[in-house]
């Protein structure tokens, strides 16, 4: 799984990885993806124009262990 990050029609993010990860791999599950594309939302309304996951907020978020 991935996601897409939208501002109006305009695509800002186009994730398929589990951002910070080394490798290719999508996420485990839907969840899983729409909790971080949540965080990253959360990060641009917060003011950050490339907003970055940590490895640990991942692992907050349940996406890793």
């Amino acid at each position: 799984f991935g996601y897409n990050i939208y501002d109006g029609s305009k695509k800002l993010i186009h994730q398929t990885t589990i951002p910070g990860q080394p490798g290719t791999k999508g996420f485990h599950t839907r969840l899983d993806a729409e909790k971080v594309a949540a965080l990253v939302i959360n990060k641009f309304r917060d003011g950050a124009s490339l907003p970055t996951v940590t490895f640990e907020e991942l692992k907050k978020l349940g996406v890793i262990k």
